[in-house]
């Protein structure tokens, strides 16, 4: 299960990036933290930006509503979603994993 947690401002989503992979995707979960690979390289933030896209794709909003708070030149990364519910975000992202996660 993906550790999420609840905030005043949003829902923060732990994410391991996987920068320069082959496509971009929601690839699995590790250790609480959901798995996304981006085809972007890892400077300048374009793997931020591309990860932001990907969870908003995911969760059905606007890009602008998802903000990194935490990570941004690491590998583990948080993420805030502003707008929606612990239970939304939870049910849009276990959709949203590949089936064999």
């Amino acid at each position: 299960m993906i550790d999420l947690k609840a905030t005043e401002d949003g829902v923060i989503v732990p994410v391991r990036a996987q920068p320069k992979a082959r496509r971009n995707a929601i690839v699995g979960m590790h250790a609480g933290r959901l798995r996304i690979a981006v085809t972007d390289p890892p400077e300048k933030g374009k793997a931020n930006k591309a990860i932001a896209e990907i969870l908003a794709a995911a969760l059905e909003i606007a890009p602008s509503r998802v903000q990194l708070v935490a990570g941004a030149t690491s590998a583990q990364k948080r993420f805030l979603v502003g707008g929606l519910s612990l239970a939304v975000v939870r049910q849009l992202l276990t959709a949203a994993l590949p089936s064999e996660a």
